[in-house]
């Protein structure tokens, strides 16, 4: 028993972090998640556990408290503190990750169980307002009609609620029944409520030739950035205008479910938290309950 003992100690020591983490990401990966969430996935745990050759068996709650502190200090690539999402993000990737290992027999217990999140959370990106949003709108038109793709990448993220990664991975395939629908995530999405079927808005249709895209993600952030400077609006990402979209959809009085489908969510809770304001749900409530004492339809 104590030889084997030694031998089960003698593994863990030789078991670094580095191999832990390795074999987790393959098991991520055989479980179906999406690349990009995989690699978003093991940027967080790679930046929380700093000391890849470490054993894992010499994780203990107070050495992980201390990668957390890290964490907490860590600066981006511009020299700017990461932010404190990222920093919670990263200790909920390591708990897991951690629970993982205890439950493979490499851990007696998760060491970073007791740890607590330190710090707020921002909820939603920022947002254009009502004329910004339109004076951004006819900006892109216009851009559009010059064949600037990322124009286009921009309105669709702003009139129709598409995610950035969405957009970059539309193809000629996805805009179907005449230009009049658009098949969205159909390779899958961040959710099964990701696939839908969208319809096209009429002035959005002239431009479905400028699918794909010629950039990712980040390209179509930069280029959303360079717009809003040139059509004189406060800058937001491509994740703003979207949260626009929501705002204004649920401001119109559209009912949850409705606006909820459309940005391929699987419970308005989750528009309500992060994208539509709050302003923007209670006005909406508001038309939707006068719509009803009206006699109108819901």
């Amino acid at each position: 028993a104590q030889s084997v003992r030694e031998a089960l100690e003698e593994e863990l020591n030789q078991r670094t972090i580095k191999i832990c983490l390795d074999e987790y990401e393959r098991v991520k990966e055989r479980e179906g998640l999406k690349q990009v969430s995989v690699s978003t996935l093991m940027y967080r745990l790679r930046l929380f556990f700093t000391d890849a050759d470490t054993a894992v068996g010499a994780l203990s709650p107070e050495y992980c408290l201390e990668l957390y502190e890290n964490v907490q200090v860590t600066n981006n690539k511009r020299g700017q503190r990461i932010s404190v999402d990222l920093q919670r993000n990263a200790l909920a990737a390591a708990k897991m990750f951690l629970g993982w290992c205890h439950e493979k027999k490499w851990l007696p217990e998760n060491p970073a169980s007791g740890i607590k999140p330190v710090g707020r959370k921002k909820r939603g990106k920022p947002q254009l307002r009502t004329d910004e949003a339109k004076q951004f709108t006819s900006y892109c038109l216009a851009r559009a009609d010059l064949g600037d793709h990322g124009a286009f990448g921009a309105l669709l993220a702003l009139v129709m609620g598409l995610r950035a990664s969405e957009i970059c991975a539309l193809t000629q395939r996805d805009a179907d029944d005449g230009d009049r629908v658009l098949w969205v995530a159909t390779d899958g999405g961040k959710t099964e409520a990701a696939t839908r079927r969208l319809e096209i808005p009429e002035v959005l249709r002239p431009y479905l030739y400028m699918l794909p895209l010629p950039f990712s993600r980040l390209g179509l952030l930069s280029r959303v950035k360079t717009l809003c400077a040139k059509a004189g609006v406060p800058i937001v990402t491509p994740h703003g205008l979207r949260g626009t979209h929501a705002s204004l959809t649920a401001q119109a009085g559209y009912t949850g479910g409705i606006v909820a489908s459309a940005l391929g969510h699987t419970s308005y809770a989750t528009t309500e938290r992060h994208y539509a304001t709050k302003e923007a749900v209670t006005s909406g409530r508001t038309r939707q309950a006068l719509r009803l004492l009206r006699g109108g339809a819901e």
